[in-house]
Parts: C-alpha cells; sequence; structure tokens
C-alpha cells in the first residue's frame, strides 16, 4: 500500500510575473526565499512553514481558486507592510483583510496562531469541489462555528508544508498544491478514481486536475520527515 501527503503550495505565475512576484513574497513578507536546488529559474522557495491549517470557503461568485492566509500579531501593522511591498487591499474586513498580491493572486492576513490554505467555491462547484478534496485527503469536512455554511475545516496539514514560486511559461497565475506520494502512478490512479484527471507528465510528476478544474500536482517524495507525516491513505 503506498501512502501520500500534501506537502507544497505554489503559487504559478508567467515568466514576466515571475521575479516581482519572488521579490514581493520575500521582501514584503520577510521570508528568507531562495532559489530551488533542481531547476534554479523555475522555482523559488520561499520556505517551509509549520501549523498549516486546510479548509474550504463557500463564495457567492468567481471562479475556484486556493488562497492563503497567512498569520500576524499585528494584522494593520502587515497590511500597511505589504500594500508599501505593492499589494493592493481587495477587501477589509473586521479583524483582517483580503489582498491581491502584484501577480492579482488573493490572499488574507489573518490574526490568530496558525497559518493557512484555503479552497475557494463558489456555490455551484461546491459539492463536486468539497466531495474531491475530503476523500483525496482523507478527512472530513467540519463546519466552523460562527459561520458553519460557509466556512469548513479539513484540519491541519503534516508538520512541514512547503511553499514556493513557481514560473509559468504562458497561462494566468494561480496557487497550485502538491500532493508527494512513495509511489506517484498509484496515487495517480487513486485520484483519478475520485474523479481527478490527467494532464501531462513532466520529468517524474503528474500535473492534474480535479473534478472543478483545479490545478494539482503529484510527485515524488520530496520532504523531509515523510514516514512521519504522511497522512494516506
Amino acid at each position: 500500500m503506498h501512502r501520500s501527503r500534501l506537502a507544497s503550495f505554489w503559487i504559478d505565475v508567467p515568466g514576466d510575473l515571475f521575479d516581482v512576484t519572488c521579490r514581493f513574497w520575500r521582501d514584503g513578507l520577510g521570508y528568507a526565499g531562495r532559489d530551488a536546488t533542481t531547476f534554479p529559474g523555475a522555482f523559488y522557495m520561499l520556505g517551509t512553514w509549520s501549523g498549516f491549517e486546510v479548509g474550504v470557503q463557500r463564495i457567492g461568485g468567481g471562479s475556484v481558486r486556493w488562497h492563503l492566509d497567512v498569520v500576524s500579531d499585528d494584522v494593520d501593522a502587515t497590511i500597511a507592510r505589504v500594500v508599501a511591498a505593492g499589494a493592493v487591499v481587495d477587501e477589509l474586513f473586521d479583524g483582517w483583510a483580503r489582498l491581491i498580491d502584484p501577480a492579482g493572486m488573493p490572499f488574507c492576513i489573518v490574526p490568530g496562531t496558525s497559518s493557512g490554505v484555503y479552497l475557494d467555491l463558489p456555490t455551484e462547484h461546491f459539492e463536486a469541489g468539497a466531495a474531491f478534496w475530503t476523500s483525496a485527503l482523507g478527512r472530513d469536512l467540519v463546519p466552523e462555528d460562527g459561520e458553519p455554511d460557509r466556512y469548513f475545516d479539513l484540519g491541519r496539514l503534516g508538520r512541514k508544508v512547503t511553499v514556493g514560486i513557481q514560473r509559468l511559461g504562458t497561462g494566468t497565475p494561480r496557487w497550485h498544491v502538491d500532493i508527494e506520494s512513495d509511489d506517484v502512478e498509484a496515487e495517480a490512479r487513486r485520484l483519478e478514481g475520485l474523479g481527478a484527471s490527467r494532464v501531462e507528465l513532466i520529468e517524474t510528476w503528474w500535473t492534474m486536475r480535479d473534478p472543478v478544474g483545479q490545478a494539482f500536482c503529484v510527485t515524488q517524495v520530496q520532504t523531509d520527515g515523510f514516514d512521519d507525516a504522511a497522512d494516506w491513505p
């Protein structure tokens, strides 16, 4: 039996937006970034984070997308810092804000102790998207207190989750997740059985799409501590 886990979270940007996006996430949010050891110039590593949460958010309109929540002990100061670095405030809420980075990607600055990744699903895609990712991650969809019809928890990710930036040849800026596995082919088949589709085999990994069109990859093991952190099956 193979094992897999959600291992990394990526901002995909066309080449002409790559440098400005790396600079923003490195300097605007203070992450110690570096070029990837393999494929330098194509992948930029922002770092390995711990304490990630994962969830699903029902949105009223727009497109299916992932977004990142960045926690801060001073939300107003962090908002001011990222705006000075090139972000734009999309909407202010009570105690937190949604912003857009220089490549046009959404992220949020929120109070709390754990950063998180969230899948935003319009109502018409909610059932299909939520059903796939709960099955793929082997987790239950748990309504959050306060707004149980809008926000749903999928639990916490492994101990370490890598965040980085990928240069695209062409295409629209987007976030995507990587699932790492000790058997890439077996994991790709399992996810196909849940409704995903294969897009392209690149080197040793598969690019795929979930049933509502979101891109993700199935890769070989790429992080330390996999044996202790693999979540499923």
